[in-house]
């Protein structure tokens, strides 16, 4: 690793842990060893970053597999920042990484949900509040929510690959549309373009 990589992985280091620290200002002492937790284990699984990626470390190992259904529009594998979308309605901020939307694990998409505020009770099953839908018409709800309550919650949303039709969600999508209703705004939409394989 050249001394320019091995400056831009510190930097991007540093920065992923004065974000943490700053969401931790904010939590009791459970919630900060546990941001203390992701941070250590974020820095530990962090691929290496080449010359030509940002400063920031990604926060998930999403990894296609050798045939994604989808791909996309980048001619680069995407990095998880790139992924990130955000919504800042209302008093609560939200973000969301794809964690496998290239390569469906188990039949499941993953996503990543960071949500902050300082006046809104966040303990809402996000799962019961959340749809995936694509540019063809497909849809599922989703159907787990690994995140706690509090005003910093992180956790996974997880939707099935496929709809109650039997029908693959992502096949031949353009874009998909994640869509989260009634947390401190009538609608959030996340929104990503993807093209299907050639």
């Amino acid at each position: 690793m050249s001394k320019k990589e091995l400056r831009v992985r510190l930097l991007g280091l540093t920065l992923s842990l004065l974000v943490m620290i700053l969401l931790a200002g904010c939590t009791d002492s459970s919630q900060s060893q546990s941001a203390a937790s992701s941070v250590s284990q974020a820095q530990s699984s962090a691929p290496p970053i080449s010359q030509t990626q940002s400063s920031a470390p990604p926060v998930s190992q999403a990894q296609p597999s050798a045939a994604p259904a989808l791909q996309v529009e980048n001619s680069e594998q995407p990095r998880d920042e790139d992924l990130a979308r955000w919504d800042k309605q209302g008093a609560v901020e939200i973000e969301i990484r794809p964690r496998n939307l290239l390569s469906p694990i188990g039949g499941l998409l993953e996503f990543d949900v960071f949500m902050n505020t300082h006046s809104v009770d966040l303990s809402m099953d996000l799962a019961a509040l959340s749809t995936l839908e694509t540019d063809l018409g497909l849809y599922v709800s989703a159907g787990w929510w690994s995140g706690g309550s509090g005003h910093h919650v992180q956790g996974v949303l997880t939707f099935p690959e496929m709809d109650t039709g039997g029908r693959m969600i992502l096949e031949g999508a353009r874009r998909i549309t994640l869509r989260i209703e009634g947390i401190d705004a009538p609608v959030r939409e996340f929104e990503w373009e993807a093209l299907p394989e050639s």
